[in-house]
């Protein structure tokens, strides 16, 4: 279903993902396409890449996804916006991260849990997973079998915490994730290479934590 740096698969039912990992920071930028729609998530500095795929695709970009509010996911927006349009959305709990920058950014839309965003023939639904940010969220395509965790879960760790609060906080996401997503679903996360939650088996033992 899913492809590697700069490479791309088509699964069954059609879906297209591509993932950049930025030179300097490392980390990964998806972009989705089915059909005519895209999206792109925690999307920085590859927005050059993206143009090109959706221009060889035939593809306009809907939605501007952010795992989290911090700055790395969300600077590149007003340019994205500007050269390939879309909405920008991110969760309600992390806006407020948005009004710190200067100038200050405001979203088209705010996230919510078990919300579901739609893009041509796929479903992608929204897990608030927080812990890393109190806003951090998940996406989730349970018809191909892919969830892209941001900084909240990566290969054989967790994403970075805070202190005991964000720890807490971060302990309930990834049981939720562990409880809600099945097995069988590759990760795709913000930083590093992809695995599956069977993989991560860890994060069942989190259970009786």
């Amino acid at each position: 279903m899913l492809w590697g740096r700069g490479g791309r698969r088509k699964d069954a039912e059609s879906i297209i993902v591509r993932r950049f990992v930025s030179p300097l920071s490392q980390r990964n930028q998806y972009l989705l396409i089915d059909g005519e729609e895209s999206a792109v998530i925690d999307l920085d500095d590859a927005i050059d890449d993206v143009k090109s795929a959706l221009e060889a695709n035939g593809a306009h970009l809907c939605h501007i996804l952010a795992t989290h509010g911090h700055s790395s996911c969300v600077q590149s927006v007003p340019t994205i916006r500007k050269r390939l349009g879309g909405k920008f959305l991110i969760h309600e709990f992390d806006e407020e991260l948005l009004e710190r920058l200067d100038p200050p950014l405001i979203p088209d839309g705010l996230l919510k849990d078990n919300m579901t965003l739609a893009l041509g023939s796929f479903k992608i639904r929204v897990l608030h997973t927080p812990g890393h940010t109190k806003g951090s969220v998940c996406f989730w395509i349970r018809q191909c079998g892919a969830l892209f965790t941001g900084n909240t879960l990566l290969k054989g760790q967790q994403g970075r915490i805070w202190g005991p609060k964000s720890m807490s906080l971060m302990l309930f996401s990834l049981k939720r994730i562990g409880y809600t997503v099945p097995e069988e679903t590759r990760v795709y996360p913000g930083r590093g290479e992809e695995t599956s939650i069977r993989e991560e088996g860890w994060i069942q033992c989190l259970r009786s934590a």
